[in-house]
């Protein structure tokens, strides 16, 4: 109850923009949550009534190619493809695309392969110990979501020694490490959209949450 409390206070600020701002025409959209909650159409329903918003939910397929098609502009083209992927809350997609060839605007013409797993970073850190994630805990998780994994990354190691991709993430999570690289105290769109990291900054980010977690629980 008070999750749902907290998401139709977010939603009605949504709401108010919207209206000040005039928008007339949007596409409303549930995931995961509802997909997965046995109660999610009756969220929905109160949602419409105390937000004025229609929401509908959208399979997992339809949400990575919404993902992969609001990420476009920042796809290299000089890559042979590009491997998206999309942490969200309760689950995750990892997108392949082809590279660009014709000015293609139909994700759907360039997905080669797409794989949706059940687990987001909300879910993942539940059943791993919640905020605090020790080194121990966090190769739990890797060891789990690899395991949905293999036989999509087993695709593109067909194709290793003739591709490059690139590695476009998108959604909160991916941001959010961006932000804690930058040393941001508050999240800044315009800093964040388009920045590259490479293997030693994802790293140092990575090590920076295991001395602040240390520091944490007095070790």
């Amino acid at each position: 109850d008070a999750a749902m409390d907290r998401t139709i206070e977010a939603l009605k600020i949504c709401s108010d923009k919207m209206r000040r701002r005039g928008v007339s025409r949007s596409r409303l959209i549930a995931t995961e949550a509802c997909r997965s909650a046995s109660n999610g159409e009756a969220f929905l329903a109160r949602v419409l009534e105390e937000t004025g918003l229609s929401l509908e939910i959208v399979d997992r397929e339809t949400e990575a190619q919404l993902a992969a098609a609001g990420c476009l502009e920042l796809a290299d083209p000089h890559e042979d493809g590009v491997v998206l992927f999309d942490i969200g809350g309760g689950s995750s997609e990892i997108v392949w695309l082809d590279r660009d060839e014709t000015g293609q605007r139909d994700v759907s013409a360039r997905m080669r392969a797409w794989i949706s797993i059940p687990w987001g970073v909300v879910t993942l850190s539940e059943r791993h110990g919640g905020i605090e994630v020790t080194r121990e805990i966090y190769q739990g998780m890797v060891t789990e979501v690899r395991s949905h994994l293999e036989d999509f990354a087993d695709k593109l190691q067909a194709q290793r020694a003739a591709r490059r991709y690139h590695l476009l993430g998108t959604s909160g999570t991916v941001t959010t490490l961006g932000g804690v690289h930058l040393g941001l105290r508050r999240y800044e769109r315009r800093r964040i959209d388009g920045l590259w990291m490479g293997d030693e900054a994802i790293s140092a980010t990575i090590e920076a949450h295991y001395a602040w977690m240390a520091q944490r629980l007095g070790r």
